[in-house]
């Protein structure tokens, strides 16, 4: 069984669209035409970024004997790594892709069990990833997967993916599967509180969004700016999802906590996006410093961006916060 575009979209998670390219590609969109054009308008490496395929994943029960496709991957973050996961059932089967590598086309054939079962591949987090000629072998079925709720995911790096190797283990992942979340996750890495990022014509009404900002405005902003930005990011967001639950989510510990910048302490900056998310009605603030333990260990670069590890502590803490 071959799959055309738009079985691709009708399997697809973690998308607002899905594009087929003029050489005959299948993309899988994270943000509205409208967001893109935002981010060509302001900010080239954003735009970029925006490319990236965080958290979109082809999920689907089917009793195909092996999942194969053509993969076209390219650098659209500051990372040289992409990876695949595969899982079958709720366990991990597979994990392929290239490390130290800026742009791969390949083709990949993942065996799958015998008989029918439940099948999610999740795409890469920080590259650009587009598919072709995706193929169920010998199967007779491929039957979409829906989600007991729908989420939105804001952020930075954090958000984004930065640093999961495995791209299934990220924070957001871990959290959206745990709910059974069909989870869009619209961050870019260094993205700060940014207003005009905010549209309420995704294609689809979130039950839950989470917003995870503040640690890149504690050293790119002033304080006033900071201040500025997030209250009307939480004002915009309020007025374009109103029925959503949302979540404020304070930023993690970070080893350079202890500079004074423009902003004032690490506590200043946390507390400017408390008050903001505070100051609209129905919004749930989630301290999250103590989620990733405060050690180099359970960090990527030893500071900022968790590791596998940090992404699994992270969101066992998340979950104790939501449910």
């Amino acid at each position: 069984m071959k799959l055309t575009t738009n079985d691709i979209r009708a399997l697809a998670h973690g998308t607002v669209s899905v594009k087929e390219t003029t050489d005959g590609y299948t993309m899988l969109c994270r943000f509205s035409d409208k967001q893109m054009d935002y981010y060509k308008r302001t900010n080239e490496e954003f735009y970029i970024k925006s490319f990236c395929t965080a958290s979109a994943r082809l999920e689907m029960t089917t009793d195909a004997d092996a999942i194969s496709f053509v993969y076209r991957a390219k650098k659209a973050a500051s990372r040289r790594f992409f990876y695949f996961d595969l899982y079958v059932d709720g366990a991990m089967t597979a994990h392929v892709g290239e490390d130290a590598v800026d742009e791969k086309t390949d083709t990949v054939t993942l065996p799958l069990p015998s008989g029918t079962h439940r099948v999610a591949l999740y795409l890469p987090a920080l590259f650009s990833c587009e598919l072709k000629d995706v193929t169920l072998e010998n199967a007779t079925l491929a039957t979409p997967v829906e989600k007991a709720t729908k989420m939105l995911a804001l952020g930075d790096s954090i958000t984004h993916g930065y640093d999961a190797v495995y791209s299934s283990l990220s924070y957001v992942n871990i959290v959206a599967d745990a709910l059974d979340a069909s989870v869009v996750n619209q961050a870019i890495g260094a993205e700060i509180f940014n207003p005009g990022l905010v549209d309420g014509d995704l294609g689809f009404t979130p039950d839950i969004v989470t917003v995870a900002y503040g640690t890149n405005d504690y050293f790119k902003c002033a304080r006033d700016e900071f201040a500025e930005n997030a209250n009307e990011f939480y004002a915009r967001l309020r007025k374009a999802f109103p029925t959503a639950k949302i979540y404020a989510l304070l930023p993690i510990w970070r080893g350079d906590r202890d500079a004074v910048t423009r902003v004032g302490t690490f506590e200043d900056a946390r507390e400017i996006v408390r008050a903001a998310a505070e100051a609209q009605e129905g919004i749930t603030v989630i301290d999250c410093y103590t989620f990733v333990p405060h050690l180099p260990e359970f960090f990527s670069d030893k500071f900022l961006h968790p590791n596998d590890i940090g992404f699994s502590c992270y969101a066992t803490g998340l979950l104790k916060a939501l449910l």
